[in-house]
């Protein structure tokens, strides 16, 4: 009975100096006795939960999904309207209950300018939340802006990707023909077959391969895998782990307590880092220019071609193979192979240089 008055007491002071109820609903005991048996039900009765709503974007550009928890999947096709499916299980302390908290449940669009906005009504209440998948077919030259947690999102052949300051969401992208935009944090990426990206993500794990276009950026801590990107690399890193396979552009990046591995760049390296690891890997020879301080680097020189290593560490060392025929003059290595060039430039500041 003590914990009986403790919670009648709570509910009271909660619905006393809570948040205002919507517009002609005042405090009543039905919603006291329901809170209170919402505490002592474990939400068992389960309901399943099917809905569809179809719209024409007309001259829409963009498709926004918003404010959505659970799992999306949308796919890019060939039609002219948006049509959405909505199914998943609603839970209540007894039947009523249920088919109460089911009929709150619902996909709504609505159109504002160029956008067509989706949102899923919910409940007010409940004592676990309703487990939501929701499937929406749209044509393939739509832009789609995505505001989700908490869930899964599945996206398909859309003409852009726009995810929205999200978290706790995990994303696979495929078939994005122009560009994928990600703001994302506690969260994990897969992405394929893009055309530009411009990131920023923290805490998070992300894997791009294959984008047609350049990629931006920033991340800080967690990991990003990169391979096989065809434009411009240009990223700046705080924390966390990076890998670049097979890039065809120039890389530009910025590190600060980072570990970094670059490999097979076919194109300009650019590193200034501090704090950092980096393990660079020249398959080809191409004009490289690395400044570090406080951190360490290892560079895997190539095996055929014609280039010239211009090392320099201060306050630190240089390492390599003993038979490499390198020119030593205090802190200073330098070798050339073939016309000598392009250039391979290292500096390290309170850190070590090997070459291998």
């Amino acid at each position: 009975m003590l914990i009986l008055g403790f919670l009648v007491f709570g509910t009271a002071v909660y619905w006393a100096t809570g948040p205002a109820n919507a517009p002609g609903r005042g405090v009543s005991l039905s919603d006291i006795a329901r809170d209170i048996r919402q505490e002592f039900s474990d939400a068992d009765v389960t309901i399943p939960i099917a809905r569809t709503a179809e719209t024409s974007p007309g001259d829409a550009t963009i498709f926004s999904i918003d404010n959505f928890s659970g799992r999306v999947i949308v796919i890019g096709e060939s039609r002219d309207d948006i049509a959405a499916e909505l199914k998943g299980v609603a839970f209540g302390i007894d039947q009523k209950d249920a088919e109460a908290i089911k009929g709150q449940i619902a996909p709504a669009f609505k159109l504002d300018g160029e956008t067509v906005h989706l949102t899923v009504t919910r409940p007010e209440r409940f004592k676990r939340r309703p487990r939501l998948d929701l499937i929406v077919r749209v044509p393939t030259e739509i832009a789609l802006h995505l505001d989700a947690a908490r869930g899964d999102a599945d996206i398909q052949h859309v003409r852009e990707l726009h995810v929205l300051r999200s978290a706790r969401l995990k994303v696979l992208a495929s078939n994005i023909r122009e560009a994928l935009v990600v703001t994302l944090e506690n969260g994990e990426l897969e992405a394929q077959d893009i055309g530009t990206v411009t990131l920023d993500l923290r805490d998070t794990q992300a894997r791009i391969e294959h984008s047609s276009g350049g990629l931006k950026g920033s991340c800080h801590d967690g990991s990003l895998r990169l391979q096989a990107i065809s434009g411009a690399i240009e990223l700046k890193q705080e924390g966390g782990s990076m890998e670049i396979d097979g890039s065809e552009g120039p890389v530009t990046l910025k590190s600060e307590r980072g570990e970094i591995r670059i490999d097979r760049p076919q194109g300009p390296v650019t590193v200034d880092s501090e704090h950092s690891t980096l393990d660079l890997r020249l398959n080809d020879p191409v004009t490289t220019t690395v400044t570090s301080a406080n951190g360490g680097m290892t560079i895997t020189l190539p095996r055929t071609g014609s280039f010239a290593l211009d090392a320099e560490a201060v306050d630190g060392g240089i390492r390599a193979a003993p038979d490499a025929p390198v020119k030593q003059a205090g802190n200073v290595w330098t070798l050339m192979v073939g016309e000598g060039h392009p250039l391979v430039r290292l500096r390290n500041k309170n850190g070590t240089i090997t070459v291998r």
